[in-house]
């Protein structure tokens, strides 16, 4: 019998394995956490192997036609109205921006009807700009390989943005049914890790809850307080846009404390400069201290331009991008040199969260919780010192 994986930390949720199945054998479903896993139907299943030979994340990924080291640039649009809306500089405006103009199809992330994220197709630019500014949340592939892999053999030009596990799944995927890669552009992004979608979708609730209405978009990175702020917003259907609240912030807070990441991500195998893509963008962070004239607090981007077509599809879009070569020693991310370490609450975390769920968690292990019980604190101080006053006035 097939086993796809023997722990949970040898499963990134790439999707590869379940869309090269010829039997349609495998399917993607949430564990306990919210994260996708493969599940084979051994009714189907003809153990023919695709599922295990197609897994770069067990197997290896390709870096045959990388550079050994890429070439690497500070980066931004030459259009301020670009950058306001992306979460650094725009170079996934500017490359999309040429593949449209070749009535090509670009794949990104944004979020369904029920503010699922997931990866979806554009062939225009108001599809495409939903895809704008991270979401940081692991998307949900669902049938995007196959649909890239129809767009290539009808020949047209593809852009294809994700995490490098996707990419470098992407990748495999491809190469396992034999599928030109002439016309595809991949692109990663130097990633953190993938939070859980439950814990998203939880915080969502939990938000709309305390506000009394829904929310119609969440911001992950919103630049309303400049580019180093790192704020996110809440925007709900009455018109209120909230990025000043505590509750506003709590998502930000777990995906960076690393208690809410998938198990996989702490053993990422693609924490190096040696990337499954074409393109690896990050946000240049740091350029206030070595570039501060390139800084304007409004966003740069880190370009890696891993291989030769990485390199020409750069070549197209310079007309559009201010740029600066830099040296790798200046904007090595610490998740380029190594995978982000396990919190030592997480399982604390996840078995409270388990037996007594989203707002135990909140008040227990984030700020939001302390603040929380500071200010019910203050309160109940000030209720104390209000009745000795009327005490007093009594006594005298």
């Amino acid at each position: 019998m097939i086993e796809l994986y023997l722990k949970k930390d040898d499963c990134c949720g790439c999707s590869a394995c379940y869309s090269v199945c010829p039997q349609a054998a495998i399917s993607m479903q949430p564990d306990e956490e919210g994260f996708l896993y493969p599940k084979i139907d051994r009714n189907k299943c003809t153990e023919c192997n695709l599922c295990k030979e197609v897994c770069a994340f067990q197997n290896g990924y390709k870096k045959m036609d990388s550079y050994n080291t890429p070439l690497v640039y500070a980066v931004k649009h030459i259009s301020d109205d670009v950058r306001n809306v992306s979460s650094s500089g725009g170079m996934f405006t500017a490359l999309s921006d040429e593949i449209l103009s070749q009535n090509g199809v670009v794949y990104g992330v944004g979020c369904d009807e029920q503010m699922v994220v997931c990866h979806q197709r554009a062939t225009d630019v108001v599809k495409r700009d939903t895809f704008r500014g991270s979401k940081y949340v692991q998307s949900e592939i669902r049938q995007t390989f196959k649909d890239i892999q129809s767009d290539l053999k009808n020949g047209f030009p593809v852009i294809f943005t994700g995490t490098p596990c996707q990419t470098a799944a992407l990748r495999e995927f491809l190469k396992k049914i034999s599928s030109s890669t002439e016309k595809l552009l991949l692109c990663d992004l130097v990633c953190h890790g993938v939070p859980s979608p439950l814990i998203f979708s939880e915080y969502l609730r939990f938000c709309e809850k305390k506000e009394g209405d829904k929310i119609k978009q969440h911001i992950f990175r919103s630049k309303v307080s400049g580019w180093h702020k790192n704020t996110e917003m809440n925007i709900y259907e009455n018109g209120t846009e909230d990025h000043k609240s505590y509750s506003s912030q709590l998502y930000k807070e777990m995906f960076y404390s690393s208690i809410v990441l998938r198990p996989a991500c702490h053993q990422c195998v693609y924490t190096n400069i040696k990337r499954p893509s074409d393109l690896t963008f990050a946000d240049f962070w740091g350029i206030e201290k070595v570039m501060p004239t390139f800084d304007d607090n409004k966003g740069v981007s880190l370009l890696l331009i891993n291989t030769m077509k990485g390199q020409k599809a750069f070549e197209k879009i310079k007309n559009k991008i201010a740029f600066i070569e830099r040296d790798i020693k200046e904007c090595l991310h610490p998740q380029l040199r190594y995978p982000v370490g396990v919190s030592h609450l997480r399982d604390k975390f996840w078995n409270d969260y388990q037996i007594r769920g989203f707002k135990y968690v909140v008040k227990k292990y984030t700020r939001y919780g302390i603040i929380n019980r500071i200010k019910y604190t203050i309160r109940r101080v000030l209720i104390k010192i209000e009745q000795i006053k009327k005490l007093v006035r009594i006594n005298i």
